[in-house]
């Protein structure tokens, strides 16, 4: 597959996505080209092309909402850590460690950090 067919993929891809119907683009890549085999493998590629853009849509929204959410747990735990030694402090008694909660979202914020950063 030439430099210009790899450039038409990527571009009937992006049109697909946007909203094209993928019978009216094999219907033009037809039109250009009696190639039966040639059209079929372009069709092919772009299937693929555009499953793996909406692969990668959908791995970083759910890396945004781990980094999120994760972030969340991480200073909840870390706010009632410090509220609670703050006022053991003051006032004596027990205070709460919540790393659990720390931990547990500094472990979200990574993994979103990675799912939304790793190459297709």
């Amino acid at each position: 597959m030439g430099p210009n067919e790899q450039a038409d993929i990527g571009r009937y891809a992006r049109e697909h996505i946007a909203g094209r119907d993928m019978s009216a683009i094999r219907k033009e890549l037809v039109e250009r080209s009696s190639d039966e085999v040639q059209v079929r493998d372009m069709v092919r590629a772009m299937d693929h092309a555009v499953s793996n853009a909406r692969g990668r849509q959908r791995d970083l929204q759910r890396g945004r909402q781990l980094i999120i959410g994760g972030s969340l747990l991480f200073l909840i735990g870390l706010s009632v850590t410090i509220l609670t030694y703050a006022l053991a402090s003051e006032r004596g008694g027990v205070y709460i460690i919540a790393y659990g909660a720390v931990i547990g979202g500094a472990g979200s914020v990574y993994a979103g950090w990675k799912l939304s950063t790793h190459d297709i």
